[in-house]
Formats: C-alpha cells, sequence, structure tokens
C-alpha cells in the first residue's frame, strides 16, 4: 500500500481524525518527488524519490496545519519541518 493511491489520502485522514492524532509522520509513503498539498483541511508534506520505491510524508490537521511555515526535503527518506 502506497498513498498514490486513490482515495488512500482520504481514508487515512479519516484515520488519524477518528484517532484524533494531529501529526502523523508516515514511512514508505511512495508518492513520486517531493512536494506538499492539502488533503480536506490537513497538509500533507512528502519526500520521495523517482522511481516510486520509498519516500515519507507528514501529515498534519489543524490547527498545526496552518502554523507550519517552514519545511525541506532532504531525500526520499527524509525531510524537516
Amino acid at each position: 500500500m502506497s498513498l498514490l493511491g486513490t482515495g488512500y489520502q482520504v481514508a487515512l485522514l479519516r484515520e488519524l481524525a477518528r484517532l484524533n492524532v494531529l501529526i502523523a509522520g508516515i514511512t514508505e509513503a511512495r508518492l513520486p518527488g517531493s512536494g506538499c498539498s492539502y488533503v480536506d483541511t490537513a497538509l500533507l508534506l512528502h519526500s520521495g524519490g523517482d522511481q516510486r520505491m520509498s519516500g515519507v510524508a507528514l501529515m498534519v490537521r489543524p490547527p498545526f496545519a496552518k502554523s507550519l511555515t517552514l519545511w525541506k526535503p532532504i531525500f526520499d527518506q527524509l525531510l524537516s519541518a
């Protein structure tokens, strides 16, 4: 499983909300490249390689999603936020 498939990001967000988790680090995210996007109200940051073989992600839910001002992808197994 990776976060690339249809609906996996939304399913993860719902599970985090159910468990009341505001910040979650995810390994083996397998999202290509590096970037950030919003999934509903949560911020999804990811740092991955070109081949979708690894990658890490950080999902940040409100209120912390709006508080994050800086993040940096280091390589496919590390990001800084």
